[in-house]
């Protein structure tokens, strides 16, 4: 399993396997608006609890084509 890791100040931080629209974003270069708005049309997979947005870090790794790229950086 690939250590998916953002950018938190000045370290880094292993992404949960649960994200918020605006981790979600940072990691797809988008605004939590815009990652909102695919969460509602379907075009990420995504599943709302408790009313708010909740995306998996590895379907949207998939989604995004970055497992592939990850795996060529090591």
């Amino acid at each position: 399993m690939t250590q998916v890791m953002m950018d938190v100040g000045q370290g880094h931080e292993p992404l949960p396997p649960s994200l918020s629209p605006r981790q979600a974003g940072e990691v797809a270069n988008v605004s939590a608006r815009t990652m909102i708005r695919l969460c509602n049309s379907g075009s990420v997979k995504a599943v709302k609890v408790g009313g708010q947005w909740r995306i998996g870090r590895d379907a949207l790794i998939e989604q995004l084509g970055l497992g592939e790229a990850m795996h060529d950086a090591s």
